[in-house]
């Protein structure tokens, strides 16, 4: 984690929640309009994330497995 970004606090503890769909929309020719819709399930609780004009995205080894190294950085 870079020094400046800092954990996000959409999601309380989001390494406790299971990726069941991961949605990445590139806009090739406006990457303003690129997105990543995100859901996640923790027993049956839901929660769809998205997030706009994505960049530096990392996704651990074991992929779609948890891994327990899911976290929400604020890089604005």
């Amino acid at each position: 984690m870079h020094l400046s970004n800092k954990y996000h606090s959409i999601l309380e503890r989001p390494y406790e929640y299971k990726i069941v769909g991961f949605n990445f929309q590139d806009d090739l020719n406006d990457f303003q309009n690129s997105f990543i819709e995100l859901t996640l399930q923790k027993k049956s609780n839901i929660k769809i994330l998205k997030f706009l004009q994505p960049s530096g995205i990392r996704i651990e080894d074991g992929f779609p497995s948890p891994t327990g190294g899911l976290c929400i950085l604020d890089i604005s």
